[in-house]
């Protein structure tokens, strides 16, 4: 029977101080961009240093077990990772998951995410999450961070068998050589991928574990170096560390998106960093340092609640200046907390005695927590909100008449997941009741399907018909960078059933929407297009009209303004007339000189006045105890129907829509 060693039973490493230094220099740099992005632009790169630390540690922790079958060594290694991750985080799974019941609305979603999490798939979820329009935003969500527990989880889930194929190589002189040529092509290969999937999706490039493999890879590789080529990295400890931790907080205060240089930056400065720290050297007394030291123990504590303090502060006071003290208070203490009460304790117990003990009760834990997120999904908001008044939401989308469908299945076409096909348009059309009244045929993005509940009631009050089919961030007319075959095929049709006396309406976002309020680059391409199609349909006795922007307004998620306890603490649900006056002015006045410079006959009706009248110092996403708004931008069926009054009067006015006495 082959004799089972150790790549190299000499060495069992020290434990090293200065890894946990690095830990809390990673944590706080986490802490200070989740709070502020602004202060640490690249901080988030904190993450792929735990990474790198993660492939390093435990590479490291494996060396010197000797005698072990595989199954042996399997069970050891993952009980070992149970017990160290598995408590903290079904404790914190749970209190976040009660606490969001009590402050949030809705949390089907996020507790959806916790079970996720419990089962190490959370990843999986918030890839699937981020193609959902109606997700809870990332921010709002308290457990969107727990994506690099579940790509860390899916590599141990991997590693035991990558370990164990070189450990048992036929010649022991080799192995060593082996480990590494493997995980260096594995590391090249998720390298690769990663930057493959940077370009052509980078929600999956960032979370996704096959992406994010050669980070931990570079650590173990890192380790492999320093343990079996030992004389060449010691030249490594040569260089000073003074200006690669200079790098590091260069890199971390670019303020650049998540990108590929970036990454890969922090993850080289963080392996070369490990490797040329050495005793008697500045960096090294401040990494060893007991504060810092303690604070990098911490930071597996620090990271879990962190996130869920400031989701939940989104959702309920904020986060402002005067609340940030309090916040890293309360992360401070609950980290502490979980660690010397819970992580500690259970690490260092020697209960259950068995390693499959240990693995039962973590799977069984972990499958008892999510139940328990599961019956708070069914239960909550009715039996766990109270005390909190709830405004009204209606749907968001009413249901097209005899489809069976909303109109979100059905009457949207992106060209990707939600396609044209041989019923869209008529299941999306609805005929006027008399002859003698027109079809209103709406085109354009979002913001022309935000109307369904505005032309669904004009059809209930003066029998016209309407067709309606939004294409998200493709506005109508078309622009050069903006374009779908689709929607081009939609229109061709539509075009065909023109009649005289018909409406086309359209809209679109006029604003950019990350930035401030500022005309979109493509608007002016976009006025010149439409010129050119009021004359088409002038030809064809078609009517066109334009229909502006509403009120904008800035907050992360209308689920936050359904509670209006938090309404007396937060102004995010409303906004003062006067600041957004100016830009929705600027708008009004384009659409005015567009409709003056068209040779034919172009109307312009504006929503804003109507939404927030001039006599409200205020606009508000919510009338008369109603909500209007499906997010900051986008009115709901309720909000759309709201503006049926001066619409209806707008097309009499307009000689466009007869009235029912003159039928």
């Amino acid at each position: 029977m082959q004799e089972r060693v150790p790549l190299d039973e000499s060495l069992r490493p020290a434990y090293r101080k200065e890894i946990d230094g690095l830990r809390a220099l990673a944590i706080i740099a986490v802490i200070v961009n989740h709070f502020n992005r602004r202060l640490l632009p690249g901080g988030y790169l904190g993450v792929d240093i735990f990474f790198v630390i993660s492939g390093y540690v435990i590479l490291s922790s494996l060396m010197g077990r000797g005698g072990e079958s595989f199954w042996q060594f399997t069970l050891g290694f993952y009980s070992r990772r149970f017990k160290r991750l598995l408590p903290v985080l079904i404790v914190f799974v749970l209190f976040t998951a009660i606490l969001a019941c009590l402050f949030i609305s809705e949390p089907t979603l996020i507790l959806k995410t916790g079970i996720a999490a419990l089962l190490g798939v959370s990843n999986f979820h918030l890839i699937r999450s981020s193609t959902d329009y109606f997700a809870t935003a990332a921010e709002l969500n308290p457990f969107t961070h727990t994506w690099a527990l579940s790509v860390e989880a899916q590599f141990y889930l991997l590693f035991p068998f990558i370990y164990w194929l070189c450990r048992t190589g036929p010649e022991k002189a080799n192995r060593p050589r082996s480990f590494i040529m493997l995980m260096s092509a594995l590391s090249l290969s998720s390298l690769a991928i990663f930057i493959y999937l940077y370009q052509a999706n980078q929600v999956l490039s960032y979370y996704l574990m096959p992406a994010r493999m050669w980070e931990l890879g570079i650590g173990c590789l890192l380790f492999l170096g320093q343990t079996y080529y030992a004389s060449h990295f010691a030249r490594l400890s040569q260089i000073p560390a003074s200006p690669i931790v200079g790098v590091v907080v260069g890199i971390m205060l670019i303020p650049a998106q998540y990108s590929v240089i970036p990454v890969v930056g922090i993850v080289l400065m963080t392996a070369l960093l490990i490797a040329c720290l050495r005793s008697g050297t500045y960096e090294f007394s401040l990494l060893t340092n007991p504060y810092v030291v303690s604070l990098g123990l911490l930071s597996y504590s620090l990271y879990l609640w962190h996130w869920s303090v400031l989701s939940l502060s989104r959702w309920t006071i904020g986060v402002q200046w005067w609340t940030v003290p309090l916040q890293l208070m309360l992360v401070l203490c609950l980290a502490i907390f979980s660690y010397r009460f819970v992580e500690v304790p259970i690490r260092k117990s020697n209960w259950p005695s068995r390693k499959s003990g240990i693995l039962f009760f973590g799977l069984f834990g972990s499958f008892l927590a999510a139940l328990g997120l599961a019956t708070l999904k069914q239960l909550s908001p009715a039996m766990l909100v109270s005390g909190i008044n709830d405004l009204p939401a209606p749907p968001d989308y009413l249901p097209l008449r005899d489809s069976g469908l909303s109109f979100s299945q059905e009457c949207v076409i992106d060209g990707r997941g939600r396609k044209l096909n041989a019923m869209t348009f008529s299941k999306c059309t609805v005929p006027s009741s008399s002859s003698d009244q027109p079809m209103i045929w709406a085109f354009g993005d979002s913001h022309i399907g935000h109307l369904q509940g505005l032309l669904l009631e004009v059809n209930r009050q003066t029998g016209s018909g309407f067709h309606l089919i939004e294409t998200p961030g493709i506005p109508f007319p078309m622009t050069s960078k903006k374009f779908l075959k689709d929607r081009q095929i939609l229109y061709n049709r539509a075009q065909l059933q023109f009649h005289n006396g018909d409406i086309v309406v359209v809209s679109r976002l006029f604003f950019k929407r990350h930035h401030d309020l500022g005309l979109p680059n493509d608007l002016k391409q976009w006025g010149n297009n439409l010129l050119a199609l009021s004359e088409v349909l002038a030809s064809k006795g078609v009517s066109l009209v334009i229909i502006g922007p509403p009120p904008i307004f800035d907050v992360d998620t209308i689920d936050r303004c359904r509670s209006s306890i938090w309404l007396r603490v937060g102004a995010e649900c409303s906004i003062l007339r006067s600041d957004i006056l100016p830009s929705i002015s600027m708008v009004q006045r384009y659409l005015d000189e567009l409709a003056e410079s068209s040779e034919a006959a172009v109307r312009v009706f504006e929503p804003f006045s109507y939404l927030c009248p001039s006599s409200d110092v205020r606009c508000s996403m919510s009338h008369q105890g109603l909500l209007y708004y499906r997010d900051k931008d986008h009115l709901n069926a309720a909000g759309s129907a709201s503006l049926a009054a001066p619409f209806i009067r707008f097309l009499y006015d307009q000689n466009l829509v007869k009235r029912k006495s003159e039928l």
